[in-house]
């Protein structure tokens, strides 16, 4: 009987959410190609619950941070993409991208971007015309035809606000809206204020975006971790102000600001996950 009342109540869920696309996101250790063990033990149930029809796959993407040269970080999204489309039987038909710097989509509580998002629909497949039936007037279901525990970490899993496939609104057009920074995308050697390759890609969309915006007015600000550091802070927050205004941005539109440690995303910083997240540059766009 508790069998039968925890099955309707995670169909009833289920159906609620029958047409909304969910996205489930597996991570990887920095230029490694392999998931880290956590996420690999989660992919493996994943794979499991398209294996018997309760989710549909629609896309796969494969992303990197900015660490080493285009040409390494395209090679590595595209190996990271491998381990997954290689673990599916029948790959040819879902739409997969290697995007490796870029970013097609906003995901504001993302967790780095050294990943692999799998977007795709719980559909239970053919199962839900087959898991209740009536005889008598009484609804029988067989224990067999779902698994309770993999339905349930479908439904955990965050629902994305975007159709799959589609260009969809900049991350810098939501900050705008939300008045919140935006953490860039770019790195910078270590000790320096000098950007790693690659971090021009991060530059030409800022600048794109602020011509196709030309209301918007744009601070860049620079955050250090492990401790006070104004200066490094300030000096390259205006390194990417100067990247900005040498691709035709006017100044009168733009401004730097040094923030030393003063504001850490993460706090006390425990890992080098943890500096690494603090050692950023973001932007604030303002509005006159």
């Amino acid at each position: 009987m508790k069998l039968f009342f925890n099955i309707l109540i995670l169909l009833t869920l289920s159906t609620n959410l029958f047409g909304q696309t969910k996205i489930k996101s597996f991570y990887f250790f920095t230029n490694k190609s392999k998931p880290t063990i956590y996420s690999q033990k989660q992919f493996d149930e994943f794979n499991r619950s398209v294996n018997m029809g309760m989710a549909k796959i629609i896309e796969i993407n494969a992303f990197t941070d900015s660490t080493g040269t285009v040409t390494s970080n395209d090679t590595l999204a595209m190996e990271r993409l491998d381990y997954f489309t290689s673990r599916l039987k029948n790959p040819q038909n879902i739409k997969t991208n290697a995007y490796a710097l870029e970013r097609p989509y906003p995901l504001p509580s993302a967790l780095n971007w050294r990943r692999v998002d799998i977007i795709y629909d719980i559909t239970l497949g053919n199962q839900t015309n087959d898991m209740a039936s009536s005889e008598d007037g009484i609804v029988k279901v067989e224990q067999k035809e779902i698994d309770s525990t993999a339905l349930k970490a479908l439904l955990e899993d965050p629902i994305v606000e975007v159709e799959p496939n589609l260009v969809v609104e900049s991350s810098y057009t939501n900050s705008l809206k939300s008045a919140k920074p935006f953490v860039l995308d770019i790195q910078f050697i270590e000790g320096t204020a000098k950007m790693t390759v690659g971090s021009d890609k991060e530059i030409k969309k800022l600048i794109e975006f602020l011509k196709e915006n030309p209301e918007v007015h744009a601070t860049i600000r620079g955050h250090v971790c492990c401790g006070n550091n104004m200066r490094i802070s300030k000096a390259r927050a205006k390194e990417v102000y100067k990247s900005v205004i040498n691709g035709g941005i006017e100044k009168s539109r733009m401004s730097f600001v040094g923030k030393s440690n003063s504001e850490p995303l993460v706090f006390p910083e425990k890992t080098s996950q943890d500096r690494q997240m603090n050692r950023r540059v973001d932007v604030k766009f303002d509005l006159p």
